[in-house]
């Protein structure tokens, strides 16, 4: 083979590896960003702004962009390696970068939110997300018995064992298993989010919490 593309390799990659959906998503971001190039060194210049990008443009955290990157460079390097091509994807300096404050919903955004007509697995997941700072793999593996009653909602798992938690949550009498895929929920609920603040995201829910608390 004489040349491979950015399309091929995370082809090749995700056919080799079977990647999970959150690695897909990483791929056909930085793919829909640099577009379908060919891998070679110049691909170095576009893996830097790209990275640049991330988080001075769309503030994204540098330890989550550095987990991104990883993924990036894991599937391109496979394909390197299987095709014996003679590039080296090099790791891109992490960019300076002065974290912007996340909008916090007001008491008002958040009577009209929680005042539309919603779905019982939105309301249960924006109150999950308000009330304890839930992320949407949380969100997707919460079961039924994990409501005590009608206080306590118990997440068993997470990024890290820290993230292991019960909180008192008296506004849900029951929860419902959630079947769609994280992007599914991440979706859903950040339309939602959107019409009550444009500029808000669901991490915008969960800094109104931290918000609430302090």
């Amino acid at each position: 083979i004489q040349s491979v593309t950015v399309q091929e390799a995370f082809t090749m990659y995700i056919t080799g590896k079977g990647i999970s959906e959150k690695y897909q998503r990483v791929l056909d971001r930085f793919l829909a960003d640099v577009g379908n190039r060919l891998v070679n060194q110049a691909l170095n210049r576009h893996l830097h702004d790209w990275t640049q990008r991330q988080v001075q443009e769309h503030g994204r955290g540098v330890a989550t962009v550095g987990k991104d990157l990883s993924i990036v460079r894991a599937a391109l390097n496979y394909a390197i390696r299987a095709n014996g091509l003679a590039v080296v994807i090099h790791k891109p300096e992490m960019p300076d970068y002065e974290k912007k404050a996340r909008p916090v919903l007001s008491r008002a955004e958040l009577r009209k939110l929680f005042g539309m007509d919603l779905l019982d697995w939105e309301r249960q997941s924006l109150i999950a997300s308000l009330c304890m700072g839930a992320i949407n793999s949380e969100l997707k593996v919460i079961k039924s018995r994990d409501l005590n009653g009608v206080t306590l909602l118990h997440i068993g798992s997470g990024k890290t064992k820290e993230r292991i938690r019960t909180v008192p949550i008296p506004h849900l009498h029951s929860w419902k298993p959630i079947e769609l895929s994280e992007g599914r929920i991440r979706d859903r609920l950040s339309a939602l989010i959107k019409e009550v603040n444009p500029d808000a995201s669901p991490y915008s829910l969960r800094h109104t919490a931290e918000s609430e608390m302090t």
